[in-house]
């Protein structure tokens, strides 16, 4: 995945984060949850988001940027929704690397606030590599504090779904 520099692949797994947030509400929903309610991130544990279908999307309209695209994966066997050029060639990516062995279109967000701060992050894709570990990859990434801050995020999420 080298090469890419406007995308980068992150592990949802534990890993150590520069600063610790306590006071941060992080919670995930995704489109396997009942209702479509949110839930925190340890209820993931065990869940395979790269086999669930992508959140809603938002349609093309007249004046928007971008066209909606979709990726015939060889690597799932069917039609990823990537929604625009960029996620299109990150999808190929993933398709061609021996490390990937199941991915999918976004499947869930990630949802936090943290005193009068509050936002959303949706992956583009969820991915399984052949170690077993999922990964969230993010695109486009974000430069500067808005890109850290969305790093530090996905890296407290992911402690939380391993219930560390």
């Amino acid at each position: 995945m080298r090469g890419l520099e406007t995308d980068r692949v992150r592990a949802a797994r534990p890993v150590a984060a520069e600063r610790s947030t306590p006071m941060m509400e992080v919670l995930v929903r995704h489109s396997e949850a009942p209702g479509g309610r949110a839930c925190p991130p340890r209820a993931l544990l065990g869940v395979a988001l790269e086999e669930h279908r992508p959140l809603p999307v938002a349609r093309a309209w007249r004046g928007r940027r971008g066209i909606r695209t979709d990726w015939w994966s060889a690597t799932t066997g069917a039609l990823v929704p990537c929604g625009t050029l960029g996620r299109t060639h990150l999808a190929m990516v993933l398709d061609f690397d021996p490390r990937i062995t199941g991915f999918a279109a976004a499947s869930a967000e990630v949802r936090w606030s943290d005193g009068g701060r509050h936002g959303t992050i949706t992956p583009a894709f969820f991915a399984r590599d052949v170690d077993g570990r999922l990964l969230a990859v993010m695109s486009p990434w974000r430069p500067g504090p808005e890109g850290l801050c969305e790093e530090e995020i996905m890296r407290g999420a992911a402690r939380a779904a391993a219930g560390r």
